[in-house]
């Protein structure tokens, strides 16, 4: 017998915006609400001797379609035809099914400037302190904030911001490569900066969650425990 574990960013973990923290794990689509962090398996696999470590990861804020100008931005258009994630679509030749209704939607482009790389440097003293590494916070390698990116590349003046659409039935946009877990107000100056969202508004800010995990090393190469 065995038991599969998936914790994701929910042991122990800690909300952050600003420095604002809260317990929890995320928060739910769409809602204020958060769920849960949790501690007792935490504690439990700490018990059983399995080494512990904190990790923090990002997500941008939700911006509203609406107030985008999608003229000024690059258009990114929709794979057709698509190469799908579905290997049983792929050897029956068959593809997905917004393709064959027809209801594509298209991503755009926009990018960061010097004015808004001086607002990320300016304000980074609001960032959140993390329990790992010194209060710096042990990010993910190739999924940067924003300002990691500008710290680590100064002589970058602008980088990629991809507005991802969240679906067919609402006005919410994931502006990728935007995370950073500024207070909110000033999540909005950063975001009006850049090309097409000079008058966006923000729906939900970006936030911040520091959480526990298993260190890899503490498996075999089957994912089970030594």
């Amino acid at each position: 017998k065995c038991v599969v574990i998936t914790t994701g960013t929910f042991l122990r973990g800690v909300l952050m915006v600003g420095k604002e923290r809260y317990a929890g794990g995320r928060h739910l689509r769409d809602s204020e609400e958060v769920e849960p962090p949790s501690v007792g398996l935490a504690h439990t696999l700490s018990r059983f001797g399995f080494p512990l470590g904190r990790l923090k990861t990002g997500t941008p804020p939700r911006i509203n379609g609406d107030t985008i100008n999608w003229d000024a931005c690059t258009i990114q258009p929709s794979e057709n035809p698509a190469s799908p994630f579905s290997h049983i679509r792929q050897f029956l030749g068959e593809q997905p099914p917004l393709v064959e209704k027809g209801t594509l939607i298209n991503c755009y482009k926009s990018n960061t400037n010097e004015a808004t790389h001086k607002l990320v440097m300016d304000y980074a003293h609001l960032l959140p302190e993390y329990d790992g590494m010194g209060g710096k916070g042990n990010g993910p390698r190739y999924c940067p904030s924003i300002y990691k990116k500008v710290e680590r590349f100064p002589d970058r003046t602008g980088h990629n911001s991809f507005l991802e659409p969240e679906g067919l039935n609402t006005n919410l946009v994931y502006p990728n490569g935007m995370s950073g877990p500024y207070p909110p107000e000033i999540q909005l100056k950063i975001m009006r900066t850049m090309p097409g969202l000079e008058n966006v508004d923000i729906i939900r800010p970006g936030y911040d969650v520091e959480y526990d995990f298993v260190n890899p090393q503490a498996l075999t190469h089957t994912l089970e425990t030594k």
